[in-house]
């Protein structure tokens, strides 16, 4: 039960630190279109290692990347993860 517990509190703020990330990225979007780019990326390489150690699903992680490029593509910005 103790490593339950450590491991909820882990995995729970992991997922709060990519919610904080993605609304950072949703208001650098409409404000500042370098930022906007700078923090999807961070974004992108948080939830890949998210999805890596288990806080998140494989398939959510796709589907965020995949917004977050399809908005840094609508911005004009060239996205690349690494």
């Amino acid at each position: 039960m103790r490593s339950d517990a450590k491991k909820r509190l882990r995995n729970t703020a992991g997922a709060s630190a990519i919610l904080t990330i993605k609304k950072s990225f949703r208001q650098a979007l409409q404000t500042d279109k370098t930022q906007a780019q700078k923090i999807g990326l961070d974004l992108i390489s948080r939830v890949d290692k998210a999805a890596s150690k288990g806080i998140i699903p494989k398939g959510r992680a796709d589907r965020v990347k995949s917004r977050v490029h399809a908005e840094l593509h609508r911005l004009g910005c060239a996205a690349s993860s690494k």
